[in-house]
């Protein structure tokens, strides 16, 4: 298992994307997020990234098939300022493992601000939770800082294939290219319009 988190903000948002590559994402069924949330929750495949904006940390924490998104008081003296409630998230599961995004909505970002992060991933190797591993970190001690440079994401140059125009053309009218969504479009991974780039980090483990 290897897995990347990218994150991204704007005025309204923090944005994160976590790419996680896992040849073999278990599922250990709905009741695992059943309510009352039980202890053992966090035995699963699933994405958990602690923050500490000052005053404590706290963590997010998604699962592999997207059942359900929890904001967790981790007893370490904060609490998220937004309500789980509010947060907008999708997985989608590929050939390699899946991608998990989410948007958190945060108070008083701006160029500058900082929080510290980690990443930890969670990941079974049986479904009934009795063998798995947690890799990563919950220390929360990366410390990312707002900028105000934008996200470019780059596109290959391909070469045009060669063609014979008609010996009678139509006119030709530019149509500008539509341009990129100002908001997070939670089907898309890259994060295209969102407004920087902060910090990517790692999560991996070898296989026994």
């Amino acid at each position: 298992m290897r897995a990347t988190a990218y994150f991204l903000w704007d005025y309204d948002y923090l944005y994160c994307c976590t790419v996680v590559t896992d040849d073999d994402v278990l599922d250990v069924g709905a009741d695992n997020y059943a309510d009352p949330l039980p202890g053992d929750y966090w035995m699963a495949e699933a994405v958990e990234v602690w923050y500490d904006e000052g005053e404590g940390i706290w963590k997010s924490h998604i699962d592999a098939y997207g059942r359900y998104f929890y904001v967790e008081d981790t007893g370490r003296g904060a609490m998220a300022t937004f309500s789980q409630e509010d947060v907008k998230y999708t997985v989608t599961q590929n050939a390699q493992g899946y991608i998990v995004e989410y948007a958190m909505p945060m108070a008083d970002l701006e160029v500058g601000h900082t929080l510290g992060t980690s990443l930890q991933v969670d990941d079974l190797v049986k479904a009934d939770k009795s063998q798995g591993y947690a890799s990563g970190s919950q220390a929360a001690d990366i410390v990312m800082t707002l900028s105000a440079d934008e996200a470019k994401v780059s596109v290959p140059e391909t070469e045009a294939p060669a063609t014979v125009a008609p010996e009678t053309a139509a006119p030709s009218v530019d149509t500008p290219a539509p341009a990129a969504p100002a908001t997070f479009d939670l089907g898309v991974i890259g994060f295209v319009g969102a407004a920087a780039a902060l910090l990517s980090m790692h999560a991996a483990k070898k296989r026994r």
